[in-house]
């Protein structure tokens, strides 16, 4: 939902507006992509940033598993916390900790997610007893993409993040950014290499040359460097968002459908974007090697 009038202040422009009509078309992000998962085989199947803490978890465990089930473990599962107070008070949420419910939500999707006997007992569910079937294509569930640019969301993504998705004013918000989030790694005891990164393109206007500013924002490969996040950019010549070589339609894209690369369908309030032709994680469900998206 978008409100005519509101207070809260969009965090992700200079402006603290949404920048889109409330009569701007938002299908919800599974339904859409369990459209898509019916006509595709090999297209992964992206969320922007679902909501957590307004969602009825156990309900949104099902419907997560159910779309990973159905789609063979295609699923990437991008979550935030929000940031519209107004749309907190629609869905009958309180806005105030959210984060909180956030953290306390994701420990017991995970716990559905599991395949043995639930028991969830905190602040704000009472669990115990049951199991829920489907479970996601793979033991560890789809991989999670956490969004947002506040400590809370960096912490969250270093702790239980198989990747980040920033939404940078400019590439010099996600230079600084992404050194934040690799010394909050380096403190955690977790190679940053192993957090996948999708960001915004915003530079668009200034032509194929901004590009090279994101992948230095990144790091681009060197001698004796070594890592996912510094091979990518060599390894995907159509590297047009930041890390990952995402495109978002909805933005000028210069390089069109690429040889040999997987696409990743991401419906939501951050558009669709495609995925390079390599695994997504570590822990990624579709092993290679990859064949052209069907």
């Amino acid at each position: 939902m978008i409100p005519r009038d509101y207070a809260s202040a969009y965090p992700f422009n200079t402006s603290g507006r949404i920048g889109v009509p409330p009569e701007t078309h938002f299908i919800d992000p599974l339904i859409a992509l369990s459209h898509v998962a019916a006509h595709t085989t090999t297209l992964r199947l992206g969320t922007g940033i679902n909501l957590l803490p307004q969602s009825n978890p156990l309900l949104f465990a099902k419907q997560v598993a159910s779309l990973d089930h159905l789609s063979k473990g295609r699923v990437l599962l991008g979550l935030g916390v929000g940031w519209l107070a107004e749309e907190f008070t629609a869905m009958g949420v309180p806005f105030a900790g959210r984060g909180r419910r956030f953290d306390d939500y994701l420990r017991a999707v995970k716990k559905v997610w599991s395949g043995v006997e639930v028991e969830h007992q905190s602040d704000y569910l009472n669990w115990s007893g049951f199991k829920s079937y489907p479970l996601p294509h793979a033991p560890s569930g789809p991989p999670i993409i956490i969004g947002g640019h506040s400590p809370a969301a960096l912490r969250r993504t270093v702790a239980t993040g198989d990747g980040w998705f920033a939404f940078p004013k400019s590439h010099d918000e996600l230079s600084g950014l992404l050194g934040q989030l690799r010394d909050r790694a380096a403190a955690a005891g977790r190679d940053p290499a192993t957090i996948e990164i999708t960001a915004l393109w915003r530079d668009f206007a200034d032509g194929m040359a901004s590009l090279k500013t994101y992948r230095d924002a990144i790091g681009t490969p060197g001698p004796g460097r070594s890592g996912r996040q510094s091979r990518t950019p060599a390894r995907n010549s159509c590297l047009t968002i930041a890390l990952t070589g995402r495109v978002n339609p909805l933005w000028p894209s210069p390089c069109g459908r690429r040889a040999g690369g997987r696409c990743s369908a991401r419906p939501g309030g951050s558009g669709a974007r495609t995925v390079p032709a390599r695994k997504y994680a570590p822990s990624s469900p579709i092993p290679g090697p990859w064949r052209r998206p069907r």
